[in-house]
């Protein structure tokens, strides 16, 4: 294992990293649609709920409780009410949401609309042989970096080279399926690629019809779970199959997933939905993060010595003093490999960015299951269970899809993309903790309405004010901007409030701080440190 990086190449990327602004910070998980911004299951039509999610919401955001960074975030759960109360305008918000969703997936093409039946690859089995691609040019291609082969046109050559292209595969990764499974299976591929292939996208076809059962199917004290059943004859269908028996088994499990009955998939979508977790998001914005498996980190930190703007140390007890990524692009791209490597527990892997908030999301999950009921289920595992119901929800999504065909489509799917956009910067405008109170998917929980209403009576707007505080002040003594303030920047803040020793000591105040709070005296102390000094210091930060 690479304990370091060479230092060469750690002290140019080092200094390139100073010369830098960091602007991004960790990825976070926010509404991006009118419906998830009300807190509603995806196109809800009844107008009492909508009424009802519209005046809670709209409480809960006003300035006069979250201070003036809402405002944005009001003004538009205002235009959310009015869009989804009426009839109309419902309907056509819904239609162009559908796309909006789904325009992102990486299908493929048809070259003929009329064709019943596609190939699929099963990227997890592909070598890189490049045979079908050699022998389909015009069907297949290969991804440079991975070197696996994906359909990107279905039917692009004569039915011969298409033959050849299948039988020729030595590792039988290509599947001729119907073409309603097409784009189901090519997000599935997706989210199997989200789980570092732990599952294909035919076990998790097989997982999301287990759970549809388990779902809508109560169990009953004292008997098997409702699915087990189900999953016994997945397991057989998928287990122990050789190579040259892949074709008929992923054929097995497609014509089992079609007795999964559409009115239970509806029924379980609905269940999954009340949950508040938005999807997942889809596309092919492959902008690398990084996630660190705290089941797995054995404490050596290593990480936050190697890429110390990237990784810090969780301080509260509940997270056990372990790593974890608090700001993603902070380091160059070479000092994350090296700690990617240098880690010996193997606990940090590269993400696409766009995942980060939903792992963060099973993490937290994954602590409070061991804290609450001693359950130990690592946040691969949680994962795979959001990325199931994800499935089950887009199955329905792809049976409703009517894809973008006039100018006008165009014009007004690009608006809600823009809408989305809107949603999750206003979103993200207000403090951490109270989107998780208000959007229980990203952490909080049925008390959330309860503890924000106390606001608008200023029981708890102490704490709000007292964390705005903390961030403009920061932001105020950060000259530079790095995210870091280093001994003259907080020497500044500290005369501000009353230090009137000499230059000496400072230097050992400075150094003393930097001990008590966890941070590097030669970095200077990060929002969390600077953070924790306020807090802990009497008299550097008074609430009035």
């Amino acid at each position: 294992a690479l304990a370091s990086p060479p230092t060469a190449l750690a002290t140019g990327a080092l200094l390139s990293r100073r010369r830098c602004r960091v602007t991004r910070r960790a990825v976070e998980l926010a509404p991006t649609d009118y419906y998830g911004l009300l807190g509603l299951p995806p196109y809800t039509a009844d107008k009492k709920e909508i009424k009802a999610a519209h005046r809670r919401t709209v409480k809960l955001v006003h300035p006069d409780i979250l201070g003036p960074d809402s405002g944005d975030l009001q003004a538009i759960v205002n235009t959310a009410y009015r869009t989804l109360s009426d009839d109309d305008q419902r309907s056509t918000y819904d239609t162009v949401l559908r796309r909006s969703k789904l325009s992102d997936l990486a299908t493929s093409r048809w070259a003929n609309p009329k064709m019943s039946e596609g190939l699929f690859v099963d990227e997890s089995v592909c070598r890189g042989c490049l045979k079908c691609a050699t022998a389909a040019p015009g069907t297949f291609e290969v991804d440079p970096l991975t070197r696996t082969a994906h359909v990107y046109m279905q039917g692009g050559n004569e039915t011969t080279d298409l033959d050849i292209a299948m039988l020729g595969c030595p590792e039988q990764a290509i599947t001729k399926v119907s073409r309603r499974f097409v784009a189901l299976l090519e997000y599935a591929m997706a989210k199997s690629k989200s789980l570092k292939g732990r599952k294909n996208p035919f076990d998790l076809l097989g997982l999301a019809h287990c759970r549809v059962v388990e779902l809508t199917s109560p169990q009953e004290l004292g008997q098997a779970p409702a699915d087990a059943e189900l999953r016994e004859e997945y397991q057989e269908m998928t287990s122990m199959v050789l190579k040259e028996d892949f074709r008929e088994a992923r054929t097995n499990v497609l014509l089992k997933y079609t007795d999964c009955d559409a009115d239970k998939k509806r029924e379980a979508a609905d269940i999954i939905a009340k949950n508040g977790r938005p999807l997942s998001q889809a596309g092919d914005d492959d902008e690398p993060g990084v996630f660190v498996d705290e089941t797995a980190c054995s404490r050596c930190y290593k990480c936050t010595e190697v890429a110390s703007s990237t990784f810090g140390i969780h301080r509260s007890p509940e997270r056990g003093e372990k790593a974890h990524a608090v700001t993603q692009d902070a380091d160059a791209t070479e000092i994350l490999e090296a700690a990617v490597k240098g880690c010996p527990s193997r606990a940090i892997s590269f993400v696409r960015k766009a995942e980060v908030p939903l792992l963060e999301l099973a993490m937290r999950e994954s602590v409070e299951m061991a804290q609450n009921s001693g359950v130990l289920k690592g946040p691969w595992e949680i994962l795979e269970g959001y990325l199931v119901e994800d499935i089950i929800r887009m199955d329905l999504e792809l049976q409703n899809f009517q894809p973008a065909q006039t100018r006008r489509d165009m014009k007004s799917l690009a608006e809600t993309k823009d809408t989305a956009d809107d949603i999750s910067s206003a979103a993200q405008a207000i403090p951490e903790d109270v989107r998780q109170r208000l959007w229980r998917g990203i952490g909080g929980d049925q008390s959330a309405v309860k503890e924000l209403e106390a606001m608008a009576s200023g029981e708890a707007a102490g704490a709000l004010s007292r964390n705005s505080m903390k961030t403009d002040l920061f932001q105020r003594f950060d000259v530079d901007g790095d995210g870091f303030l280093y001994s003259e920047e907080l020497k500044t803040f500290a005369t501000e409030m009353g230090f009137e020793g000499s230059d000496s000591e400072w230097s050992q105040e400075y150094v003393m701080i930097c001990t008590e709070v966890g941070c590097d005296p030669t970095r200077g102390l990060d929002f969390r440190g600077f953070s924790r000094m306020v807090d802990d210091e009497a008299g550097y930060l008074e609430d009035e």
